[in-house]
């Protein structure tokens, strides 16, 4: 008995080959008039300025516009660009131990320093503290790797 040559009848009926189709053309969104656009929000709040704790003309021991140690209730102090004095010194003399900083100790928090403080937290993943401020969890951490100058 031979096999009949009849395809099945579901093979049977092939839908005949197209072409892909292409998506529908995009159509641009339409601006609203000027008078009518909402104002887009700005990337950072503006910082707020620092109240002074001290009348004017007086400064802190260190000389750099914030509280000493002692002065802070036993923490030590953030440091960030701007900031001068024997704190910064630590810093920078600490940075130069394991080699990200090759500038002067001089006590000036520069962008030298920041950039310094910036490498060191994004190589030990130091995420808890503002990108290039020597916060609470950059000082911890780098203070259990150095000794003190």
């Amino acid at each position: 008995m031979r096999a009949s040559r009849t395809a099945h009848p579901q093979q049977a009926t092939r839908l005949p080959r197209t072409r892909p189709t292409r998506p529908p053309p995009r159509i641009p969104r339409r601006r609203p008039p000027p008078h009518q656009a909402r104002p887009r929000p700005k990337a950072r709040p503006p910082r707020p300025a620092p109240t002074p704790h001290r009348p004017l003309g007086q400064r802190h021991r260190h000389g750099h516009g914030r509280p000493s140690p002692s002065e802070s209730g036993g923490q030590a102090p953030v440091l960030r660009l701007g900031d001068k004095g024997s704190e910064v010194v630590e810093l920078q003399l600490r940075l130069k131990q394991i080699g990200y900083y090759d500038g002067k100790a001089d006590g000036d928090y520069d962008s030298e320093v920041q950039s310094a403080v910036r490498g060191y937290q994004l190589t030990r993943v130091i995420l808890s503290d503002e990108s290039g401020v020597y916060g609470h969890a950059t000082r911890t951490s780098l203070e259990s790797e150095t000794s003190e100058p």
